[in-house]
């Protein structure tokens, strides 16, 4: 037993020797801090041996982006793999993405690029044939820089800039965040489309509150395209402009775990979204103060029109037909009957949960990407906000469950001039009531 912990004691150090934590079943650990290089493995000429597993971490600041660029590959059998892993500080791989295995080595792996902290490349052989291996040459390069200096509100306590293509922000990195935080995060992504996937939101219920302003030039936008409390966790935030403002505010009372997103900034595929209005005049500066009390408009106003009553429920006018779903539990298919649905429609679903929390479980998914979509709003008494709880979805995806504590949901579907397709199916329950909660 004693020389059990020993061996386990020294493995330990060997995973920790090189300020990295290799996983413990490398066999092979090597650490390149160099800017630059090439890497060929195995170093001679023969072929690598069965039963390898070589592990290879390319050190590169964070912030910086880490390349792996391929010479030369040659490696056999199908359960042979080669894999590359984003690295954080000195922390344990974040995931791995195979690259190739043995069975498809007849071209070159693509070119790998993080921005994280590193990357960590795996090689795995097993008992079969093997081959020649691989040369791979690494690089570590400084960031493209923002092309102009952000205008940050006056509200903004902290400030962050984040200008490279990918990443993830985490907040706070440790523990929970304080009491009475205005915390800016700026990611400049120029005339390009910027994602945030968001993987956890854990803020308190009502008063702590994470906002998103798109950004065009060096100024953000009033018009928010999402706001948002809690801890369920919102559908993807997609912007076609320069980039957005993520404005996370915290009261004085109860904290939590705060929030974790990864980000992308990425080329257009097709027509730019068309998600927010952008006010006359989009280049003035927010003013001194707090300035995050702004009407939201997403879209084309839900209501600009004034109201339609539809038995009893303020359909917005835009709808062309309302329908109200009142059962505890259904399933919506759209459209009805199968086939595709139709050319420029504005199609509104009212699901009646008065008093209880009201959730779209989303089953298909099928619009015309960019052009076709869907919205939900949250519903207070027999109106509905202007605020999205689901902004516009688009293409063939599913949507993240949708969830509403406070009456209901209204679901607006609408379509363009130009190409159809199979539309969605969702299921939707009325459930809770029984406890007084805060209003979003």
């Amino acid at each position: 037993m004693i020389l059990k912990l020993f061996l386990i004691f020294l493995l330990s150090i060997g995973a920790h020797a090189q300020g990295f934590n290799f996983p413990s079943r490398c066999k092979v650990r090597r650490t390149f801090e160099a800017a630059n290089g090439i890497l060929k493995y195995p170093e001679g000429d023969g072929n690598y041996a069965n039963h390898d597993h070589a592990c290879f971490f390319f050190s590169c600041p964070a912030g910086k982006r880490s390349t792996l660029t391929w010479r030369a590959f040659d490696i056999a059998g199908s359960e042979t793999i080669i894999s590359v892993s984003p690295v954080k500080g000195d922390d344990n791989a974040r995931y791995s993405e195979i690259l190739r295995t043995g069975d498809d080595s007849d071209s070159l792996p693509p070119d790998s690029s993080f921005y994280e902290g590193g990357t960590l490349l795996s090689f795995i052989s097993r008992d079969h044939e093997t081959a020649k291996g691989f040369e791979v040459e690494w690089g570590c390069q400084e960031p493209p820089s923002c092309p102009f200096e952000f205008n940050f509100p006056t509200s903004c306590l902290t400030t962050s800039t984040l200008n490279i293509p990918i990443g993830r922000v985490t907040h706070p990195e440790r523990g929970f965040y304080s009491n009475s935080e205005s915390a800016c995060f700026f990611f400049c992504c120029p005339g390009k489309r910027l994602t945030l996937e968001w993987l956890y939101t854990r803020i308190e219920t009502g008063w702590d509150f994470i906002t998103v302003f798109p950004v065009k030039g060096n100024t953000a936008l009033p018009n928010h395209v999402l706001r948002h409390t809690g801890f369920s966790r919102p559908a993807n935030t997609v912007v076609d402009m320069d980039g957005v403002l993520l404005h996370f505010t915290s009261d004085d009372k109860v904290t939590n775990q705060g929030f974790r997103l990864d980000w992308t900034c990425e080329e257009i595929e097709g027509q730019p979204l068309d998600n927010f209005v952008t006010p006359e005049d989009s280049s003035s500066t927010f003013p001194a103060g707090e300035p995050f009390t702004m009407t939201p408009v997403i879209g084309e106003p839900i209501a600009e029109e004034g109201p339609v009553n539809h038995d009893e429920f303020n359909f917005p006018q835009k709808c062309k037909t309302g329908t109200i779903l009142d059962g505890q539990t259904g399933t919506l298919n759209y459209p009805n009957g199968g086939g595709n649905y139709s050319n420029s429609e504005v199609v509104c679903f009212f699901f009646s949960c008065p008093g209880m929390d009201a959730t779209l479980t989303w089953r298909s998914f099928d619009t015309e990407r960019y052009f076709d979509h869907v919205l939900a709003f949250p519903v207070s008494s027999s109106t509905a906000g202007t605020t999205p709880v689901l902004p516009p979805h688009s293409g063939n995806s599913l949507p993240l469950n949708t969830v509403v504590e406070q009456d209901g949901i209204l679901l607006v579907f609408k379509s363009d001039r130009t190409i159809t397709s199979k539309g969605f199916e969702l299921e939707w329950m009325c459930s809770g009531g029984d406890e007084p909660r805060d209003s979003l």
